[in-house]
């Protein structure tokens, strides 16, 4: 039995409509009660402000948080040197420049002093990658078409369909420096681009 094999690529782009807002907070100290109190002052600051900058203090999630010893290395020994305590949080909302422009100016000068980074989104993840395996099947099969039509030959049934999962980047990332934002940020983030594929192998049968 004859067959051929073909790679289909699917491509999509769209524009964001979610904000992600990562936050990151660290707190060092020789002493470890001191290291984690200064941690959860500087996190209820933060809440305290988002909540200013119009969300309710829930709407910050926690995605990671972690406390470890510390060690300095000297002559080649290591010496204890206390703790670092780090704690990471999301925030989520649908896009709204003067919402996030709001929340930037807060942040920015809160004594939480937490560090934070800004992700443009697309919400349904899920139908965006289903987008994404539509038009590589579809790519898959244009290109097979082509190729047997070339060939004087005919597309029979598909007989297997290969694929393998991965997580879509969905998202794209703005940089700024500190005096943007207390000047207000203006801007209109790229549309998100991603693609996929797939295999696809059909049965080639000859013309009667």
């Amino acid at each position: 039995m004859r067959t051929l094999r073909i790679k289909g690529t699917g491509k999509a782009s769209r524009q964001p409509d979610l904000i992600v807002v990562n936050f990151k907070i660290v707190s060092e100290d020789y002493n470890y009660d001191e290291a984690l109190n200064n941690l959860n002052k500087r996190t209820a600051l933060l809440r305290q402000d988002i909540v200013k900058a119009g969300f309710n203090r829930d709407d910050l999630k926690t995605t990671n948080f972690n406390i470890n010893t510390k060690y300095r290395y000297e002559d080649g020994q290591s010496y204890f040197d206390g703790y670092r305590a780090s704690h990471d949080l999301k925030l989520e909302f649908p896009y709204n420049r003067l919402l996030l422009n709001q929340l930037l100016k807060i942040v920015s000068i809160s004594n939480a002093n937490a560090e934070f980074k800004i992700f443009f989104e697309v919400d349904d993840k899920e139908d965006f990658k289903n987008e994404l395996l539509r038009n590589a099947v579809e790519n898959a099969k244009k290109n097979a078409l082509v190729i047997t039509d070339a060939a004087g030959v005919k597309l029979g049934k598909i007989l297997n369909i290969t694929y393998d999962w991965q997580e879509i980047l969905s998202r794209s990332k703005l940089k700024m420096e500190m005096s943007e934002i207390q000047n207000g940020i203006d801007v209109v983030p790229e549309d998100v681009e991603a693609g996929d594929t797939v295999s696809i192998e059909w049965e080639i049968e000859d013309y009667v």
